[in-house]
């Protein structure tokens, strides 16, 4: 079950003309006790794609890595839920993962995020 989902701006040069976007996410394990705490790092494309989200995202099915036409790395999860799906597609530079499971249980995620952190609790 996803619990946080952060963007995250970065800019450098003396305009701050150079930008990026990171993607932070926190899952709570599948048995409650800690949780999954994904980072992608300068975020080339996403799509986050869920069929009904009334009902959460429910568990997730399966998750797929692989290299884009361009040569980053994709990341492809698709969400079950009791009637309809999701799909989340993140082409990133990199994946970085973790689990904690003493993270603070508000959905912190600072330790991963900048001053210019965009987060949606979800």
């Amino acid at each position: 079950m996803a619990r946080n989902f952060q963007f995250v701006r970065g800019f450098l040069g003396k305009r701050r003309q150079q930008r990026s976007l990171s993607v932070n996410v926190r899952l709570l394990g599948a048995y409650h006790d800690g949780y999954i705490e994904l980072r992608y790092p300068r975020v080339s494309r996403y799509a986050l794609n869920v069929t009904d989200g009334e009902r959460g995202h429910r568990d997730w099915r399966y998750d797929e890595l692989r290299l884009s036409d361009r040569g980053y790395l994709v990341h492809e999860i698709e969400w079950s839920g009791l009637y309809a799906t999701g799909v989340w597609v993140i082409e990133t530079s990199d994946l970085e993962f973790r689990w904690c499971q003493s993270c603070d249980k508000v959905g912190n995620l600072e330790s991963w995020t900048g001053a210019h952190a965009v987060s949606r609790r979800l």
